[in-house]
Formats: structure tokens, sequence, C-alpha cells
């Protein structure tokens, strides 16, 4: 198994509803697209704990934090103001974000004590993420980009001293600062899935300091 069959939760959904009406019985894994106002009253739906939300505003954000029994959460194109709410979902340990904006309270994301697997993917708008700098209980971290656009990171400094992390996703990413040294401040990091967006140079040095990390571009930097 390698590490994105490890860690990542891919999910693979035959189904979309945007109307609540449509929805039969009481699903545990459900996947929805908001019309308008047709979310309104999703947060009944208390046998969810696999959601995955697409087109999210105030309102459906507003429902979907509170549905305390969710485990993992996928968003695709969020438009909030502030992110502090989803400090209610107390129980979930998988959280996909596509399309983030930056918002008010984003370090709320390092104070789910129960969260394990965080992904903030194609979020053009936000370079910076020392808001990251204090998920601690993380195991896998995922910030990256698409096939057709590189997601612009500021600096990887903020991706250091996370002390349970395990593996690393940054594929398809474009960065200023192109020292990897950070990541060897993790103790527990064996997988770094990075694009080749630094020189040599920086994964020979991080080789050095990290010899049994998990690292393609280490070992074989000229591969294709």
């Amino acid at each position: 198994m390698d590490c994105n069959e490890q860690y990542r939760e891919r999910r693979h959904h035959t189904v979309c509803y945007r109307k609540l009406g449509e929805i039969e019985g009481e699903p545990e894994v459900l996947n929805f697209w908001r019309k308008g106002k047709s979310f309104e009253g999703i947060s009944d739906l208390r046998f969810v704990t696999d959601l995955t939300a697409t087109s999210v505003d105030e309102g459906f954000f507003q429902e979907v934090c509170q549905m305390t029994q969710l485990k993992s959460l996928v968003i695709d194109k969020l438009e909030v103001s502030d992110l502090s709410m989803i400090a209610n979902l107390e129980n979930l340990s998988h959280l996909h974000i596509v399309k983030l904006k930056p918002t008010k309270n984003m370090d709320v994301l390092c104070n789910i004590s129960s969260l394990k697997k965080l992904w903030i993917d194609e979020s053009k708008n936000i370079t910076d993420y020392s808001f990251l700098k204090g998920a601690k209980g993380v195991i896998a971290l995922g910030v990256e980009g698409d096939i057709w656009t590189k997601q612009k990171i500021d600096s990887f400094s903020p991706f250091q001293h996370l002390d349970n992390l395990e593996a690393l996703f940054l594929s398809s990413v474009q960065v200023k600062d192109k020292n990897l040294d950070y990541f060897a401040t993790n103790p527990k990091l064996k997988h770094l899935w990075i694009s080749r967006c630094v020189p040599k140079s920086s994964f020979d040095s991080l080789r050095q300091l990290m010899p049994y990390l998990d690292c393609m571009w280490c070992d074989d930097y000229e591969a294709q």
C-alpha cells in the first residue's frame, strides 16, 4: 500500500443530490450540491457521518456545522466569512476543503482535537499557510494545486514542528522560499509527496537530514 492509498480518503459517489426530498431512508454517506436554499433542513439528517458538500454558502455552512456526528467532511467551493463554527464538529477526523478563500478564524482548523487528516486544495487566493502551525494532532496534511494551476505557497515554514505528522502532500505547488529543511523538524514524518518545486540541492539537503524519508525527488531528481 502506497502513501496515497494509506492516507487519502478518496470519494467515489455514484449519486449527487440537489434536493432534500430526493434523499431516501437514513443514509450514512451523502453527496449534496446546493441549489439556492435547497440545503435547508440538511442538519436534521442525523445518520450522515460522511458528507460531501458543494457550493457551500453561509447558510449551508451553518447547517453543516450543526451535524456534530460527522466524521468525514469534503467541502467544494466554500464561500464564508468566518470558519469558527466548524469547531462544533467535535467528531470530525477527515476534512478536505477545495477552493478555500481567506476568511476569519482559519486557525480553527488546528483546534479540532479529533482531526487527523486535513486537505486544502486549489485555493489560489491563499499563499500564507501560517494558520496551520498548530495542527499538532494531524497525521496527514495536504496543500495541493491541480493539473492546470499550481498552488502558490510563500514558504514551507508553517509545515514544521507538527508532532504527529506522518505524511505531507504538496503536489502541484510553487514555493518562493526554496528551503525544505523545515520538514526535518517533524519527528514522525515518513512520507513526503511533493512536486519538483525546488532545486536539487534542496532535496539533497533534506535527504541528509532525513535519510529514511520516503520522497521520490530526494533519491532521483532527474526521474520523469
